[in-house]
């Protein structure tokens, strides 16, 4: 079985791989892929957006980066267009490796219908909460102000779209617990017949 989670900036995905790690999944996590890969491509990403992004001492700045993908589709997709191939091929080899060590396993990645990765996967499990909420946990953990949370938050498709399209939702707007039980419930009715994590 090949399960992808994904869902909006702060929705709570690693609280949900945590919880998933404690049921004894292996986490394939895109976003530690993407940040060795942006580590290895630095040069070519210089190369793109040039002065834009670098620091003082000639280095990205992943926080001005950040506002520049933030702020124009243009160098968000140009960005992609460096970094996704060889995301993508890593977490494919990381899903064949786990299937040929007979392991469970889950994908977290944030763009799975952005990339168009639908396709890699058996089932996708959207963890969602409202956008009030969203805005709010993204303004305190980057420390910025609603209108910089909202913009990020809309570069990404809608939760309303993303819902339409999902296996399942896990709603993070309520305790800690109430995740935990969605999660359970959710994982062990998908891998009650997989048990080995095999999928199709």
């Amino acid at each position: 079985m090949k399960v992808a989670i994904t869902g909006g900036i702060c929705t709570g995905k690693t609280h949900i791989g945590s919880i998933l790690k404690n049921m004894g999944f292996k986490v394939i996590d895109a976003d530690a892929i993407s940040r060795q890969v942006a580590g290895k491509k630095e040069k070519q990403i210089a190369g793109c957006f040039k002065d834009r992004c670098l620091s003082g001492d000639g280095n990205i700045d992943r926080k001005k980066l950040a506002q520049i993908i933030f702020n124009s589709e243009p160098d968000r997709r140009a960005l992609e267009k460096i970094l996704h191939p060889e995301i993508i091929s890593a977490i494919g080899r990381e899903m064949d490796r786990c299937r040929n060590e007979r392991k469970k396993f889950v994908v977290i990645a944030p763009l799975i219908y952005e990339a168009g990765l639908e396709n890699m996967f058996d089932k996708i499990v959207l963890v969602s909460c409202p956008e009030e909420l969203q805005i709010e946990r993204v303004a305190v953990r980057d420390k910025i102000g609603r209108d910089d949370a909202l913009k990020i938050i809309r570069a990404q498709l809608s939760g309303a779209e993303k819902s339409a399209r999902a296996d399942y939702i896990i709603d993070t707007s309520k305790n800690k617990g109430e995740t935990e039980k969605q999660v359970k419930r959710i994982f062990n009715e998908l891998f009650k017949e997989d048990v080995n994590g095999q999928g199709n």
